[in-house]
């Protein structure tokens, strides 16, 4: 920094007479600026918690998985069809929690990628069954162990109830049984 206690912020105006408009520089001093965020109630609210968690879990998990560039629901897509060859789309979106429309392009960047096979069902030709290719298979596989050791890197400042208490206390959270 050059030694100055300013800090420079852009700030767009708009005009609907002139030509596009510009972007000023507004100087902010230091002094301004509060040395600490206030949360406010934000910390005491459970959906604030949990999207941060989430949030954390979504940057180290897609760094986990960055060779194989699945984010954490991509990964449980795979996973679930794996598990239940011949599973619906729409079925999937329900399992998932991913809405059918989100789910489409998913499935179709995993046909794409070779990871994932899909059919129309004989007795309905308006549905799809999903199953892994070979390449789904092998992709899993290597992902397994990286997706166990991010959980316990994760996870791992919690004691194994405590652990179990938050699957528990989410999944109530989110009306799934376990």
């Amino acid at each position: 920094m050059t030694g100055r206690s300013l800090k420079t912020a852009k700030v767009k105006t708009k005009s609907a007479k002139r030509a596009p408009a510009k972007s000023q520089a507004v100087s902010v001093s230091e002094e301004e600026a509060p040395a600490v965020v206030d949360f406010g109630s934000l910390p005491t609210l459970v959906g604030y918690r949990v999207r941060r968690a989430g949030s954390v879990l979504f940057q180290t998990f897609s760094e986990a998985l960055r060779e194989e560039q699945l984010a954490p629901g991509q990964y449980s897509v795979l996973l679930l069809i794996g598990l239940n060859p011949g599973l619906s789309q729409m079925r999937l979106a329900e399992a998932t929690g991913i809405d059918r429309s989100t789910i489409v392009p998913i499935i179709s960047r995993f046909v794409k990628m070779g990871w994932v096979r899909r059919v129309r069902r004989k007795e309905d030709r308006r549905v799809y069954s999903l199953r892994l290719t070979a390449a789904g298979e092998a992709l899993i596989a290597a992902c397994r162990p990286k997706v166990e050791e991010h959980e316990r890197n994760f996870a791992g400042v919690l004691t194994k109830a405590e652990k179990k208490t938050l699957i528990e206390l989410l999944a109530r959270l989110t009306g799934d049984e376990i």
